[in-house]
């Protein structure tokens, strides 16, 4: 007698239990791109504090702007990538007020505290 149960699925069980904890990513086999956006997207209130104060990333940003310049003309003027110009104008740098003081010097101007 031949078996009556012709299904090719096995069921699928879920658990009642509803964990708060984000799933971890295997990190093998990411490129770092991928391993930047999972640490940028875990960051806690602490870490996003020792952050460049916004009101100092607007006073770069409106300073480089006034001077016509874009975020490459200041990264090579300073020496740096542009990638560093990017992340501290879209709020994703650490904060480094030396950095912020040579940029507003490099481009002949002042940070107001």
């Amino acid at each position: 007698m031949q078996d009556t149960n012709m299904q090719d699925w096995n069921p699928m069980v879920l658990n009642s239990k509803k964990s708060d904890a984000p799933e971890k990513v295997p990190q093998k086999n990411l490129t770092s791109e991928q391993k930047k956006t999972i640490e940028l997207t875990n960051n806690t209130d602490a870490q996003k504090s020792d952050m460049m104060p916004r009101d100092i990333v607007k006073q770069l940003t409106a300073l480089r702007a006034s001077r016509n310049k874009t975020q490459k003309e200041v990264a090579i003027l300073l020496n740096i990538t542009p990638k560093i110009i990017q992340d501290i104008e879209s709020n994703r740098y650490p904060r480094d007020m030396k950095l912020a003081q040579r940029i507003a010097k490099a481009l002949g101007g002042t940070l107001k505290k």
